[in-house]
């Protein structure tokens, strides 16, 4: 007992950790990779670097909890630290209430915001909240798909999301209509804006599905055809020219992974490189690169969905990576796999690459049907990631109650509407 999977961002406890008003404290590997495959709660540097026989780095005692990750189940449900591992996580507060900073000792609630003028950019009670969603697969003609996705951005808002991005995949196959119906859900919600949305396109926004007959030249229509639909939020977003949105010391690039060439796989081009690998003239606490493919393929016997192991992702995975590295980004999210965490969380040269593609909804070990999206929060130089997780029958539930309410002037029907969920 008392280890932690490597490159985890959560530490399972030896002991009983130290608590403070129901928030349990432990040191863990992330920044440090000395420590990310063995960390235990509480104890120095010195005394982890003895046990696992390596020395230790030079610098002050810090809590390596960088960034907190906390998922959070909808609807009466406990937090947790990681679905996978709620058996022994459980009890772990929200990713707020987790104070990151320089210490000797455990941190204290009232601390908590020591590192939120860390970089001078953000005033102490200003916060920045990024809402990633990604691999919806609305349809036009699956109403439940549209009330899935509605249900997920309202949450969002309702938390104080700043700014929605949505990695690809978001319609099941490329036309007119399936997009229509997902920008009727935009702006439904308010949302309609380039300072409230970015959209970036994904296979099946541009393929379609697997059974649909393709070629190079339907797919490069198709996104086409994408890319100008969303040109009002998005500019002039195309492949090699990336989307740029500053949010105070935050700053959002989004590339077009999709490709016309493949069906499936990723692909950036030598100018999509060059313009993340150039650093910006003024400083930027926090550099943000959303993107659709995993930039490595998949593990080898990871079966995340259909049955069947994935290994398509970004062809450039490697050289993203170095890129990025090279531009000072530091977080990097996609989509494309219907997970979120396990295997494609990790730390790449420096960067925290945060897998989420649960929109569309994924089984839980409870057989029930779950819906998720991973929401960002920058706090001067402080990143804390919370992962929402909603049930499906929820949601559907809630767009049944929208459309049985009585509207004025409007008789209601006599039999009612049959269940889409």
């Amino acid at each position: 007992m008392g280890r932690a999977r490597p490159g985890s961002t959560c530490v399972r406890p030896t002991s009983s950790p130290r608590s403070r008003r129901g928030v349990r404290w432990w040191r863990t590997g992330i920044g440090a990779p000395i420590f990310g495959a063995g960390a235990r709660p509480c104890e120095s540097r010195k005394q982890g670097a003895a046990r696992m026989g390596c020395c230790a780095p030079p610098g002050p005692a810090r809590w390596w909890l960088q960034e907190p990750i906390g998922v959070e189940f909808g609807h009466g449900t406990e937090s947790v630290a990681h679905a996978h591992r709620r058996a022994w996580c459980r009890g772990v507060d929200s990713p707020a209430r987790i104070p990151v900073g320089p210490s000797r000792g455990p941190a204290r609630l009232g601390h908590r915001r020591r590192a939120g003028a860390a970089a001078g950019l953000i005033g102490k009670r200003e916060m920045f909240r990024l809402c990633h969603l990604s691999d919806p697969h609305l349809r036009a003609e699956a109403p439940e798909t549209r009330a899935c996705l509605d249900g997920l951005l309202a949450d969002a808002l309702a938390r104080g999301a700043d700014h929605v991005v949505l990695t690809g995949d978001l319609v099941e196959r490329p036309g007119r209509a399936h997009l229509e119906a997902l920008k009727s859900v935009l702006v439904a919600r308010g949302l309609w804006s380039s300072r409230r949305v970015t959209v970036l396109p994904g296979n099946h926004d541009v393929a379609g599905h697997p059974s649909d007959p393709s070629t190079p030249a339907s797919r490069r229509r198709a996104l086409t055809r994408f890319l100008d639909f969303f040109a009002p939020v998005n500019g002039p977003l195309a492949p090699g020219r990336p989307v740029r949105k500053r949010f105070g010391p935050v700053e959002l690039v989004g590339l077009v992974t999709a490709s016309p060439h493949h069906r499936v796989e990723g692909l950036v081009t030598p100018a999509d490189l060059e313009a993340i690998a150039r650093r910006p003239r003024r400083e930027i606490c926090h550099r943000i690169l959303a993107i659709h493919h995993h930039p490595w393929p998949a593990p080898a016997g990871y079966v995340p969905r259909y049955g069947r192991i994935l290994p398509e992702g970004l062809r450039e995975g490697q050289a993203l990576i170095e890129a990025a590295a090279a531009g000072g980004f530091t977080l990097l999210l996609h989509g494309h796999i219907h997970a979120a965490g396990g295997p494609f969380d990790r730390r790449l040269r420096g960067i925290a690459v945060r897998c989420q593609g649960t929109a569309k909804g994924r089984r839980g070990p409870d057989g029930r049907l779950w819906h998720g999206y991973d929401l960002h929060r920058f706090e001067g130089a402080r990143r804390m990631l919370s992962r929402r997780r909603l049930p499906h029958d929820a949601l559907c539930a809630r767009a049944l109650e929208k459309a049985a309410a009585p509207v004025a002037g409007r008789r209601r029907p006599s039999a009612r509407p049959a269940s889409t969920c």
